[in-house]
């Protein structure tokens, strides 16, 4: 019998536990925890928004390697170490969904992530739905759109 439950496993952001960096079952696609480490040095940089800017960099890894795309993300819940941090969010998150039409929802909860390690300031989790026939119909529909409209 098949199992129902996929991990979906991205070597370059595995976690030191024993847990998947995402699972999907049918269409829905959940990640574990995506953090703002360095995957050349697999440190986390000291300063706050280049943890942002490789968090968010290392979610559109994850969603490549689940074969989804940021159009697929519904939500994304941020783990912040303080209050403060949320805008060093915004720019990494502008550039992971620039369309400001077409963001998915995200919620940001100020907890202690830093007991984790004392330099992580974000957490990034995902929850995605993947295109069924009918999506992937109307994604090739708006590229070619796109292409006569240009």
């Amino acid at each position: 019998m098949t199992p129902r439950r996929r991990v979906v496993d991205v070597p370059a952001l595995a976690h030191r536990s024993p847990l998947p960096v995402g699972v999907r079952v049918g269409r829905l696609l959940v990640s574990s925890a995506i953090t703002g480490r360095d995957d050349r040095t697999g440190a986390y940089p000291e300063d706050p928004a280049v943890q942002a800017e490789n968090a968010f960099r290392r979610l559109r890894l994850f969603l490549a390697a689940a074969g989804a795309t940021t159009a697929d993300v519904l939500q994304v819940r941020v783990y912040a170490r303080a209050v403060a941090d949320r805008r060093h969010l915004d720019p990494a998150w502008m550039v992971t969904f620039p369309d400001p039409t077409d963001r998915p929802a995200r919620h940001v909860v100020v907890t202690d992530v830093a007991q984790f390690h004392p330099l992580l300031r974000f957490q990034l989790e995902v929850t995605v739905v993947l295109p069924g026939p009918v999506r992937r119909a109307e994604r090739r529909l708006r590229r070619l759109v796109g292409a006569v409209r240009r």
